[in-house]
């Protein structure tokens, strides 16, 4: 079911660490979509945090998570100075440690846009009732995970976002962020 305002989780949860995978799958969400950046990993790290790594692959092992994919938007794959590697290598590497398929997403398809979605949901070969969309970003994970009807989680950010991202995000999330904040507590 696609909703009014697609700006609007399902969840909202501090971290990665705080999602109950074996609640989720007794509601029957299997599949996850992942965001990379400051969702799994800081933006300034190689790989996914080893903590949530941990959990994801013991939340794999116990049956709870069936298929992951990460979907990160890399816009154009260059050489990124901080971890000395092409944006697009770094999400196959983190996809290697999950077990997981990736999705690198290039202009003109970025997220929010359906397909990167969809194309995960594909690869997964699931149902958008069955999926998970878990991410940092609301005008981006969210939204997108919306689009396409699956269940979304919203996450704080692991460490501080590049320049763009972080005015985009105080312009278009902050009052929202806040209101779900509130509504947490």
């Amino acid at each position: 079911m696609i909703k009014e305002d697609l700006r609007i989780p399902d969840m909202v949860v501090p971290h990665v660490l705080d999602i109950d995978f074996e609640e989720l799958s007794r509601q029957g969400r299997f599949y996850y979509i992942f965001d990379l950046d400051n969702t799994l990993a800081r933006r300034d790290e190689s790989l996914p945090q080893w903590p949530i790594s941990v959990k994801i692959r013991h939340a794999q092992a116990a049956g709870w998570i069936g298929g992951i994919v990460i979907i990160s938007n890399i816009a154009v794959d260059r050489k990124w100075l901080i971890v000395g590697q092409s944006r697009a290598a770094r999400v196959r590497k983190s996809a290697l440690l999950l077990d997981s398929g990736y999705i690198a997403c290039t202009l003109p398809i970025l997220k929010p846009h359906p397909r990167p979605f969809l194309q995960a949901m594909e690869i997964m070969n699931a149902r958008s009732d069955e999926t998970v969309v878990i991410g940092d970003q609301i005008s981006k994970d969210i939204v997108g995970g919306n689009r396409v009807g699956a269940f979304t989680i919203l996450v704080e950010p692991l460490g501080p976002d590049m320049w763009l991202t972080a005015i985009l995000r105080y312009f278009k999330e902050r009052k929202l962020r806040a209101r779900l904040s509130a509504q947490v507590r």
